[in-house]
This record gives structure tokens, sequence and C-alpha cells, in this order.
């Protein structure tokens, strides 16, 4: 146990590296941004608020005329925010099918996507697990993997932080309501996760999609037997896909609301969040309100 936390901390050394390097907007964003003037406010759920101060920082940095504030808000208080025009831009999690039937004005498009993994040892004879086994698991109900492959030795439960970006998406979408077991072995980040469990037979571990360790192979199990791969997760199919959708209201005072939702749209943008770690959906994921898809059936019948 001792050398499987050396291991950890030698990995989270190198992380925090990386992670505190100085962003550094590009040319082209420069360019992008040299006549804007004035102030954005985005709401975003905490778990991306990182990542979205790290791109208004750079963007901000190549204009002095040019302010923004990203504010933490969950789902309902940010389209709140954004329906009293407190804030210009928001960015949520779950599908907005609602908003777009009830707010013709709004426009909603998914600009980033990622999801939740569950790895093991890849000497473990396990492939797919159920969303209900994986919630059990991590809270500590299910605790062998006697029930997941007849073996008899006890789960050794690897997650992440509850304030990490994945510890928190983690609780949001697979255990909801129900608590954590204490018995779990946290650390910062998904390549840790990996090389703890490829030192641990019995260990299983939970991660982002985005952030493998490239020398500790693990295998990623299935969940409800689809297996997390950049299609299932961008298109939604994936049980633990977790689609970023940016909304944004048409009738929108302040004139930097369409300047950034252009660049949002950009190979600059979508280039930044390629390199934070995050995927590119497919815009077919944005659902449609049920009026507008009866009215497509009808001329298709017609």
């Amino acid at each position: 146990m001792k050398k499987i936390m050396i291991n950890a901390m030698l990995a989270m050394l190198l992380w925090q590296f990386n992670l505190f390097a100085a962003p550094q907007a590009s040319d082209a964003t420069a360019k992008y941004f040299s006549q804007a003037k004035g102030s954005i406010a985005i709401a975003v759920p905490p778990a991306m608020s990182k990542v979205m101060q790290q791109i208004l920082f750079k963007i901000c940095s190549v204009n002095n005329n040019l302010t923004g504030n990203i504010i933490k808000l969950p789902q309902k208080r940010a389209l709140l925010a954004l329906q009293q025009e407190k804030v210009d831009i928001a960015i949520i999690t779950n599908e907005p099918s609602f908003v777009i039937k009830q707010c013709n004005h709004w426009q909603i498009f998914p600009f980033a996507a990622t999801a939740i993994v569950a790895v093991v040892n890849p000497q473990q004879k396990l492939d797919n697990i159920s969303k209900t086994e994986l919630t059990n698991i991590f809270g500590g109900t299910l605790s062998s993997w006697q029930k997941l492959t007849g073996n008899k030795e006890m789960l050794h439960l690897i997650g992440l932080y509850p304030e990490t970006v994945g510890g928190e998406l983690f609780q949001q979408f697979v255990m909801r309501k129900h608590e954590m077991s204490r018995k779990i072995f946290t650390v910062s980040s998904g390549g840790q996760v990996d090389i703890i469990v490829t030192t641990d037979r019995p260990a299983i571990g939970f991660r982002l999609y985005s952030s493998p360790d490239r020398q500790a192979p693990v295998k990623l199990l299935a969940i409800d037997h689809i297996k997390p791969d950049s299609t299932t997760i961008c298109s939604g199919k994936y049980p633990l896909a977790i689609i970023f959708y940016i909304c944004y209201s048409r009738k929108s005072k302040n004139p930097l609301t369409p300047i950034f939702i252009n660049y949002f749209h950009t190979k600059m943008f979508t280039q930044q969040l390629q390199n934070d770690g995050l995927l590119l959906p497919a815009r077919s994921t944005i659902p449609q309100p049920k009026s507008t898809r009866r009215k497509r059936r009808r001329q298709s019948n017609n």
C-alpha cells in the first residue's frame, strides 16, 4: 500500500506542474477580440468553472477594454440568471428541451463532452457493469467481487477527490443522493487512479474519460453494455456521458454576446477544449421540442 501511495504522490506532482502552467492566448484569439469592448458574464456549472476561467482569462488578457466574469451556478439558478439578464451566457449539463419549448428566443447548442468511466485491472474477468451496480459499489453496499466475477476478494475502491471536476461529476451523475463509501481511497487525477488500479488487482476506480495515464493500461468497463469511446460519448449514447450546452438569448442587450457565441463556434475555441481533454459532441445531441418532431413526422408522411 505504501508503494501505491508513493506512485500516487509522484503522479500528483506531475499533474500540478502541468495544471499551473501560465495560460497564453493564441495570435488568432488576440486578433479576434482586439476590437471588443465591455464586460461579459457567463454562468457555469462548478465542474466547468476552471476550464472556462482559463479560457476567459486568455481572452481578456489580450484587450484592456474587455472584462469577463465566470459565475459558478447550478443549472436551475444559471437559467434563472439568464432569464433575469443577470448573465449573458449560461452553460448547463442537462438536456434542455424544456428551455427550447418555453423560450423561443433562446438558442442552445452543445460545445463540449466528457464522461465518467469505471476502470479495473486488465486481469479482471469483467467487461460490463450496470449503472446501479456502480452506484452500489461506491456507496459501499456491494463490497465484494463475488457478485461480479465469482471471486471472493473484497473490492478496493479508488476515486477522485470530491473537490475535483471528476469527483463532482461522479457525485452528480452516479451517486446523486446516495452517500459515498468511507472506504474509497481518493486521489487528485485520473492518471493516479490508473496507476493504482494497474498495481492493485482487486481495485476498481472511476475517473474522467479524458484523463488516462498512458503508461498504465487499464480496462474501461462498459456501462449497461455500452462501452465508452469518443463516438458513444459525443452522441450521448454512453450512460455516463456528460454534454455541456451553451445557452443564450438572441435578444441579449450585450453586444459582446454574439461575439463570444461566434467565437465558441470557431476552431480556435474547440482546439482549446480539446487541449483541456474535452471532446466535441455531435450537434444531434440537442433535443428538439415535441411539437417540432410532430411537424416533421407529418411532413414526411405527406
